[in-house]
């Protein structure tokens, strides 16, 4: 959708398709030898999007991602997660190994922050196509406006910023706090002001289901 809504009755009618890509992905995981990074960064990225995709979809209806469970249950320590979803070759991997362990660690690049959707409202917006080594640039710099021009998701104001909890969770990748209000002003035009003051949003984790 172009609102970034998903649209999972639809992609549970198709779900054998959804199935497909994912095996498709699972069997055609990166060669580090000869891909290039942004080919590797951008299969990471479709491969967490679709698994999240994936796990809505086979426990819809849901209101919150939050609802289905990781397994055994570990209170504070487990969560949908860290259930490991995805085999590729001879290992199981969670959606936080593909984000913490993999994208994060490995390429250091803020701004798949706005790529990676975790089915929720508050997160970016699901792009509506995959992402590719070619347009990755193209791609990640269109989604960071697209999520920061979001006023449901940040809001500036001369003096004050309120920001996504994103930028909370994930300062360290944006340079910290004022690594963070630099990132935010240059994408947006802003002049350099390292004195604002920043605040964050509540994150609905409601479902982005477009149905509702």
């Amino acid at each position: 959708m172009d609102n970034g809504m998903v649209d999972y009755l639809c992609f549970q009618s198709k779900s054998s398709l959804l199935i497909r890509y994912l095996d498709y992905l699972s069997n055609n995981y990166p060669d580090e030898g000869s891909w290039s990074s942004e080919d590797q960064m951008a299969y990471w990225i479709n491969l967490y999007n679709a698994t999240t995709v994936n796990l809505i979809v086979n426990n819809y209806p849901v209101s919150s991602i939050k609802e289905i469970k990781g397994g055994i249950e570990i209170p504070f320590i487990n969560s949908i997660w860290d259930r490991r979803e995805i085999g590729l070759g001879p290992h199981l991997l969670s959606l936080n190994d593909m984000e913490h362990r993999i994208l994060r660690e490995k390429f250091e690049e803020p701004r798949i922050h706005f790529a990676l959707n975790c089915a929720s409202r508050s997160c970016p917006a699901l792009l509506g196509k995959a992402y590719t080594g070619k347009d990755l640039e193209k791609q990640l710099e269109s989604q960071t406006l697209r999520f920061l021009g979001d006023l449901s998701k940040n809001r500036f104001g001369t003096e004050e910023y309120k920001l996504s909890k994103i930028f909370l969770w994930y300062g360290i990748d944006f340079g910290g706090k004022k690594g963070t209000i630099r990132f935010v002003q240059e994408k947006m035009g802003f002049a350099l002001d390292p004195d604002v003051s920043v605040s964050y949003l509540d994150y609905d984790w409601s479902l982005n289901d477009a149905t509702e």
